[in-house]
């Protein structure tokens, strides 16, 4: 069996807090996934999506049984792939929009918990915004 959930949000709302805890309880069968596992990332000062897409896909293949909890999963890349796209009319979503309707089926049954803090900047509602566009234009549907 393998169960993913994800959890989303923007920085500093507690998401890696909560994996640590998590990860502390040592619990079996249970697996903890850091929202970087494509290190070539951290060099990429273009936005390269097919970096993005690889560490997404690095990071659903990483375990093959269990509970697997992750930071940030691809709803998130498209997201951010979304605003990037209405932020500048030069760049193109369309590479991480076609790998994410591609590959649903692998992440479709996913747990996702968006998380929010009470103080958040006046940036919070556009991001929600642009999260949850992205969440309903691709809705997760049960695949069995």
């Amino acid at each position: 069996m393998k169960k993913l959930v994800f959890l989303e949000g923007l920085p500093n709302v507690g998401k890696t807090t909560i994996l640590n805890f998590i990860k502390d309880m040592n619990l079996e069968n249970v697996h903890i996934v850091n929202e970087i596992e494509n290190k070539e990332i951290l060099n990429d000062v273009n936005g390269d999506q097919k970096q993005y897409i690889k560490n997404d896909e690095m990071k659903l293949n990483k375990y093959k049984r269990g509970i697997i909890v992750f930071d940030r999963g691809p709803v998130s890349t498209l997201a951010y792939n979304i605003a990037c796209e209405k932020l500048n009319k030069n760049f193109d979503s369309k590479l991480v929009n076609e790998w994410f309707l591609e590959n649903l089926d692998s992440f479709a049954d996913a747990t996702v918990y968006y998380l929010v803090r009470d103080d958040e900047s006046v940036f919070l509602p556009y991001a929600q915004k642009v999260f949850w566009q992205a969440f309903l234009y691709y809705p997760f549907r049960n695949t069995r």
